[in-house]
């Protein structure tokens, strides 16, 4: 017996983008206030880990906290600034 998975998806509900002849297909919005690249970091940094272990890290598509709010806050679903985590840190 043979099973097919079919996903119906319009063209409202992705984001193209054509980058040296690749073509990306992502969600149309990122969580929170994230904003979304075709090269990011595999890790993020969240207040539980501010400087996680970058070693093996790859450049990858994908939703990342913007450089003036660097830090991502699981329980608050944001991004934020390092110096918002201090009740992670005392």
């Amino acid at each position: 017996m043979e099973f097919a998975l079919f996903a119906y998806v319009t063209l409202s509900d992705l984001d193209l983008d054509l980058d040296l002849g690749v073509l990306t297909v992502r969600a149309d919005r990122c969580d929170g206030d994230q904003v979304w690249t075709n090269c990011g970091s595999q890790t993020t940094r969240t207040c539980s880990d501010p400087n996680p272990d970058t070693s093996q890290d790859a450049c990858v598509p994908r939703c990342h906290c913007p450089g003036d709010r660097p830090v991502w806050d699981d329980d608050r679903q944001m991004c934020i600034n390092a110096d918002e985590c201090v009740a992670y840190w005392k």
